[in-house]
Formats: C-alpha cells, sequence, structure tokens
C-alpha cells in the first residue's frame, strides 16, 4: 500500500525504540502525520464504531492543536500526534481484518 509504508516510517521515526529525531526530521514527521490523517479519517468513516469513533476525535484533537513553542514541546506533541494516529491505525487494520 502506497500510503502505510511512509506512514510506518513516519511512525517509527518518533516512536521507535531507539528513535531520537532532530527537529527537521520532528518536522517532517508531523508534516507526513498532518497530510494522511484526512485519508484515515476517510477510511474510518466507512468503519466506525466506537472505538474508532473515539480515535479519530482524539487523532484530530491533537491535529488541531497550535503548534507549542520549543523544542521539547514540539517534540512531545509530535509524539502524542503519532500515538494518536498510530492507534486509529491500529483500530483500522483490526476492522479491516
Amino acid at each position: 500500500m502506497p500510503v502505510f509504508n511512509p506512514l510506518c516510517d513516519a511512525l517509527e521515526a518518533v516512536l521507535g525504540e531507539y528513535a531520537d529525531p532532530g527537529a527537521e526530521k520532528i518536522d517532517q514527521t508531523d508534516a507526513q502525520l498532518r497530510s494522511v490523517l484526512p485519508l484515515l479519517v476517510r477510511v474510518a468513516d466507512r468503519h466506525s464504531g466506537p472505538a474508532v469513533t473515539e480515535a479519530v476525535d482524539r487523532a484530530q484533537t491533537v491535529w488541531a492543536e497550535a503548534r507549542s513553542e520549543g523544542s521539547l514541546r514540539i517534540r512531545g506533541q509530535t509524539r502524542r500526534f503519532a500515538v494518536a494516529v498510530l492507534g486509529l491505525v491500529d483500530l483500522l487494520v483490526e476492522a479491516l481484518s
């Protein structure tokens, strides 16, 4: 799937066991996650359920937050966003299985 591999790479870049991304990588990952979220939401709309709806809401809430000031806060916000996206992806994979 053309979207899935880059999405996994983006998630690994900020959530991986040895992840220590710099500012540039954080910005790239944040942009990738923001660009894929609308697609995930469209897929989620077809597979609605309470858990999926909650995961979409959580991801959209973090997505809508203004970018933080300072590198540590930006890193933390991007990681929170990545965790929310990962949770949504996990539920969608389970729903499509």
